[in-house]
């Protein structure tokens, strides 16, 4: 009863691991996917800038159309503030949920900080996302008549540190090492109308208003662009910086053409936000008809050219490119959808799904229960999982990684790209099924390293990993595969060597027998018991063994046995027993040869003991057919002689006298899980030291009947040469002497 119990609570606690397993299988895939978060606020505050600004404009556009779309459910609020700095610093704080920040000041924040950011250095913002880039800025001066380039500036207006023109100018200043001196006055007309400034800054897309409010107060004024010299250091020092030419008119009212540097505006969010809400904001760009209504608001956004895709590699799309700080989830949907890892799905999970399927046909043979027609594709389905389910299991397990390596891979590429670890993300992520197969094969066989590579460590580790197990995996089928060749031409008689094995069974010739020998001596019976040994054959005629289990670890040695090479070949001193099989093609010199190979075995075994390699001599069984020479063959060492012919007559004869007598011996000599045998067996120690009799022996069986295999005792073999004595009268046998065996019938071998 508590075996039993223990049996039904060991059975609930697999499938209760399992059930943990495939829940820990299922979160893992659906982790692959970015996390949404559903805490959401009710009223959105956008931040924009100066009252009249078009960062303000934007946000009123923005909120606008979100109104229309969402009014119903949240509360949208345009708020002015000082700039770029202010509006990070608010996103960070959770004062602001939606709001525009420079480039430069976004890459600042997110990269180590900034003199005018005053935040401490955060790597990755858990808070704030990147959205897209609304429209350029572009880095104006307009500085007095006197003053003809930058370096000839030495005081200029940023106004209010909180801007993201103080940024700007800092990074500038630095990098050409020029000497400004910063003055912070708000309004652009009265920082021009201090004599100690020389010229003014404006970050903005246009500044159409400040030309014409500066014309209208009378002050003279020119724009001053930049050098090719100071352009081409500011943009290969700063990734957020490109070159652009722009139209600024001067204080006479004519327009220029002015080279200088732009960087992006960039539409920053709070994570928490509702992803519809992110959604809507992106179809704005993505659906033409949407676009077109948010153009016609803010014509400023058709200064970026560019679709949907999120490729950092793409220079001509800079809407949705080389984001300052990790992007938005939503964002991430645009190119690689809402499931980028259906293919775990879709073929990772079934394939599992398979190789625990056939793990579970191959466990006790359970497949045999539904295939069992050899003259049909089920005796063909059979054979494959007798034979070669071991590399298809390998096979499988082999594809099901490389899938699941490879999504790990591009997941990981993916988060270190969105995290902002990475500048970009690898090529791998880009690659299709064509593609990466390709790269597989490419970096298998070469070890080659190139754009496609994986930038992170754990990502390279994983791509690493797969050329080992692939080159491993090759190997060992090709393994396999040689192996099986040999085998084949030690079967077909094209190969001769040297066995070393050990506690094997030699036969000596062969004859139609031989086969049923074979089966018997790898029965599933003996196999289950360990008691199976390997074999080697030694003949002349030319043989091919059937590609069946039970001639697994089965070797033939081509050549005559009565040759001591070839009996050494097959380690005749080491082997546990050797047959000696009639020649049946020497007809009447069939038991002449027989005598002669044991002869021969007999010397090589009389110099090994001479030489020490061996104590105990291998038992050695030989096949006659003419009863007349067994005692030829007992001079030559031969342990048990069988005359097939003498056997033969004797049955007949007990079948008259006793008929189902050939039952009762074909059971016995028939090694199945089914069937008795017969056994010879140490008897245990205490019967011994009680020198018990014969049926003292008997009742001691039969009280230990279920310990012992319900063995039957039948008789008891004596001294060496061994003597059998079956059923024995209580004058032949008084008791157990050291040495003795029992002989017993039983289905399995006992164990005392």
């Amino acid at each position: 009863m508590g075996l039993s119990l223990s049996m039904k609570h060991a059975r609930w606690m697999r499938i209760a691991a399992c059930v943990c397993l495939w829940g820990v299988l299922v979160l893992a895939c659906v982790g692959c996917r970015s996390p949404l978060h559903s805490k959401h606020p009710r009223t959105i505050r956008l931040y924009g800038a100066s009252p009249t600004g078009v960062y303000t404009r934007a946000m009123k556009q923005l909120a606008a159309l979100l109104q229309k779309e969402m009014g119903g459910v949240y509360t949208f609020k345009v708020k002015t503030s000082a700039g770029s700095v202010e509006n990070i610093r608010d996103l960070h704080s959770r004062l602001a949920q939606i709001a525009l920040v420079q480039e430069d000041v976004a890459h600042y924040f997110e990269q180590g900080g900034h003199a005018l950011l005053k935040v401490s250095h955060i790597k990755s913002s858990p808070h704030v996302k990147s959205v897209c880039f609304l429209f350029w800025e572009y880095f104006h001066v307009l500085a007095r008549p006197k003053v003809r380039s930058l370096a000839e500036v030495r005081r200029i207006n940023v106004g209010s540190l909180y801007g993201g023109s103080g940024v700007t100018a800092i990074n500038l200043r630095d990098q050409l090492q020029y000497r400004w001196q910063f003055d912070t006055a708000l309004d652009p007309v009265v920082a021009m109308r201090k004599p100690g400034v020389d010229a003014i800054v404006v970050l903005a897309h246009e500044i159409r208003s400040v030309t014409r409010r500066l014309r209208a107060a009378k002050i003279l004024f020119h724009p001053v662009g930049m050098s090719n010299r100071e352009r081409h250091i500011v943009t290969a020092s700063f990734p957020f910086y490109h070159e652009a030419m722009v139209s600024v008119s001067d204080g006479k009212g004519i327009r220029h053409n002015i080279p200088t540097v732009g960087t992006r505006a960039l539409l920053a969010l709070q994570k928490d936000l509702p992803v519809d809400l992110v959604r809507t904001i992106l179809r704005l760009f993505r659906e033409p008809a949407a676009y077109k209504s948010f153009a016609k608001m803010l014509p400023e956004i058709n200064s970026i050219k560019g679709g949907t895709r999120l490729d950092p590699n793409d220079s001509n799309n800079m809407r949705f490119a080389r984001f300052p700080m990790p992007v938005h989830p939503a964002v991430f949907e645009l190119h690689w959808g809402q499931r980028p890892y259906a293919n775990l799905y879709l073929f990772g999970l079934p394939l599992l799904l398979f190789l625990l399927g056939l793990a579970y046909l191959r466990r006790g043979n359970r497949y045999q229960r539904w295939l069992r027609d050899d003259h049909s594709w089920q005796g063909a389905t059979r054979h494959l999982f007798e034979k070669f389910w071991a590399d298809v299991l390998l096979g499988l397990m082999l594809a099901l990684y490389v899938v699941v390596a490879t999504n790990w891979i591009k997941y990981l590429e993916i988060q270190a790209f969105l995290s902002n670890e990475v500048a970009s993300p690898s090529n791998f992520v880009y690659m299709g099924f064509k593609e990466l197969f390709t790269w597989i094969f490419v970096f298998t066989a070469t070890g080659f390293e190139d754009a496609v590579f994986p930038k992170t460590m754990l990502g390279k580790i994983l791509a690493s990993s797969i050329r080992i197990v692939i080159i491993s995996s090759v190997v060992f089928l090709l393994g396999r595969i040689s192996a099986d060749f040999i085998k084949t031409l030690i079967k077909g008689r094209e190969m001769s060597k040297t066995y070393n094995l050990k506690d094997h069974i030699v036969i000596c010739n062969w004859n139609r027998k031989g086969e049923k020998i074979v089966q018997e001596l790898h029965s599933t019976l003996l196999q289950e018991h360990d008691m199976a040994r390997p074999v080697i054959i030694i003949t002349e005629q030319e043989i091919r063994f059937p590609d069946t289990p039970s001639f697994e670890d089965t070797f033939c040695i081509p050549g005559d046995p009565v040759s001591p090479w070839k009996l050494r070949n097959a380690n005749i001193i080491g082997a546990y027993a050797v047959i000696i099989l009639a020649d049946e093609d020497k007809e009447q010199g069939s038991d002449t040869h027989t005598i002669m190979v044991a002869m021969e075995i007999a010397e090589l075994l009389d110099e090994a003991e001479q030489q020490g390699l061996r104590s105990k001599r291998p038992h050695i069984a030989a096949e006659i057919l003419d009863g007349h020479n067994a005692k030829y063959l007992r001079r030559s060492g031969v342990n048990e002689i069988i005359s097939g012919n003498d056997l033969g007559v004797k049955l007949l004869a007990q079948t008259a006298v006793t008929p189902g007598v050939t039952a009762f011996m074909d059971d016995l000599l028939t090694y199945t899980s089914s069937s008795n045998e017969v056994y010879i067996v140490e008897p245990p120690s205490k019967l011994v030291a009680e020198r018990a009799n014969f049926t003292q022996i008997i009742h001691y069986l039969l009280e230990q009947r279920s310990n012992c295999e319900h063995a039957l005792l039948v008789g008891i073999q004596r001294g060496e040469p061994p003597v059998m004595m079956v059923n024995p009268s209580a004058s032949d046998f008084d008791g157990l002497e050291a040495g003795d065996k029992l002989v017993l019938i039983a289905r399995k071998r006992p164990v005392f």
